[in-house]
């Protein structure tokens, strides 16, 4: 085995004159070594970095002059905490990889690894996910039994109404989401899309459908099983064979890759939003009732008040924040101060002869508005700061109308959505503002 023949068997080169090894053996070791080469991933610890995984590198480049033979990517991965604890004997907090599927089961433990971070900071074994895990599953099992094998739960067929279309386009988001983390490795992103997310977005379609769609309900059955499997197979593929579905859920092909509406999304969005932040008004104002001893009775009216669009002065801030944030995205909520106190809204107040007093009120202005539409970019992204919405937000909730007295318990008929002017009652595009009036 001298250098000629391993010239030949990693580098294609001739067969070695009176080599002692047959040229079909030699030929064989080729192959084999060009069935694992490229090395598509290395995955390894972060405190290899500095010594192997560097050496290899410079081995690679020095056997190969073709790039392509070279190490193509390197996943690294931290050390692992326990309950945000570094892992000890010593200490008692400490879990083999036996203890964890002993008390939690394989499943819930596949999670909450998932769920404990990927990358070369350090993952977070959290055991209470796992325990609450095993109940959502076992909640979702039930569900899943409920509607397939009980037939207990009433469907109906049809034409998709407006909350139909938002489950089936956030299905397909979650999809999408869920196959483009498994390809980049990031399972705490596929979790996220894959589990909870998918979960929250069915949760919400049947606590607010009064009967929901047996089709669609098929469908998210299927698709959550599929992309929730390499996660949690045990489970997956014990509901898959429970449901009577062919062949082994491994085997089954991964969901059609239907397109995403951004309108469908944006919706979505914005009702999870509406009716979290409505109900927190509802609640509010409740209270306040409560504390003064008022009568424990519904609103006569919530009124939903929808913005007519930004001012002119508004649409200058959201184009310079736009600005910044195509330049700063990583840091965007830092870098925003700066450039906004040298536009000319800021400096012109200056020139503008107004009083010490009204000087401050419109600086204060400028500013709040400036800080609301930042941070909600930070939240929501860029999209956050279009000038203009991607649908009619009033004739939207018009449409949801029956949605939104679900989410509140209120009778439908108390719900009153109108559009006010530009400068009215402090609503913004994307952003109403809510009232509540009682009869006493």
């Amino acid at each position: 085995m001298n250098d000629a023949v391993w010239e030949y068997i990693f580098r294609r080169g001739p067969y070695p004159k009176g080599c002692a090894v047959s040229e079909s053996l030699l030929k064989e070791l080729r192959e084999e070594f060009e069935y694992w080469y490229p090395m598509d991933v290395r995955v390894s610890g972060k405190d290899l970095i500095g010594n192997h995984l560097t050496m290899a590198i410079y081995n690679h480049v020095a056997i190969w002059d073709d790039a392509k033979m070279w190490p193509q990517s390197y996943f690294c991965n931290g050390h692992t905490m326990l309950n945000n604890e570094k892992m000890s004997k010593s200490t008692g907090n400490f879990r083999t990889l036996e203890d964890a599927c002993v008390m939690f089961s394989a499943d819930a433990t596949r999670l909450a690894l998932a769920d404990a971070g990927d990358g070369i900071e350090d993952a977070n074994f959290v055991e209470n996910v796992a325990n609450k895990n095993i109940l959502n599953m076992t909640t979702e099992e039930r569900w899943m039994t409920s509607v397939c094998l009980d037939k207990s739960v009433p469907l109906r067929s049809g034409p998709y109404n407006n909350l139909d279309l938002l489950f089936a386009n956030a299905i397909s988001r979650c999809v999408h989401e869920a196959d483009r983390a498994y390809s980049k490795m990031k399972y705490r992103d596929a979790l996220l899309a894959a589990w909870f997310q998918l979960q929250n977005a069915k949760k919400f379609y049947v606590d607010k459908s009064k009967i929901i769609h047996g089709e669609l309900t098929d469908r998210f059955i299927e698709e959550q099983l599929i992309i929730f499997s390499p996660i949690c197979t045990h489970f997956c593929e014990s509901m898959w064979q429970r449901l009577g579905k062919p062949g082994l859920i491994v085997n089954a092909r991964w969901p059609e890759a239907r397109p995403v509406d951004p309108v469908l999304s944006s919706q979505y969005t914005y009702l999870l939003d509406l009716c979290r932040d409505a109900r927190k008004k509802l609640d509010s104002e409740k209270d306040a009732r409560q504390r003064a001893k008022l009568p424990d009775t519904s609103p006569v009216s919530f009124e939903i008040l929808v913005s007519g669009g930004y001012l002119d002065w508004q649409e200058e801030i959201l184009g310079l924040l736009v600005g910044v944030f195509k330049k700063n995205k990583d840091n965007f909520i830092n870098n925003w101060r700066k450039p906004f106190m040298k536009h000319q809204l800021i400096t012109s107040i200056k020139k503008s002869g107004l009083s010490k007093k009204d000087s401050k009120k419109r600086m204060n202005e400028l500013m709040s508005f400036a800080q609301y539409m930042a941070q909600a970019a930070v939240d929501r992204g860029e999209s956050a700061l279009a000038i203009k919405t991607l649908f009619d937000e009033e004739v939207f909730l018009k449409d949801m109308v029956e949605v939104l007295g679900q989410a509140l318990g209120l009778d439908p008929r108390v719900l009153v959505i109108r559009k006010v002017s530009k400068s009215d009652r402090g609503a913004k595009p994307m952003a109403p503002v809510f009232a509540c009036t009682w009869s006493t």
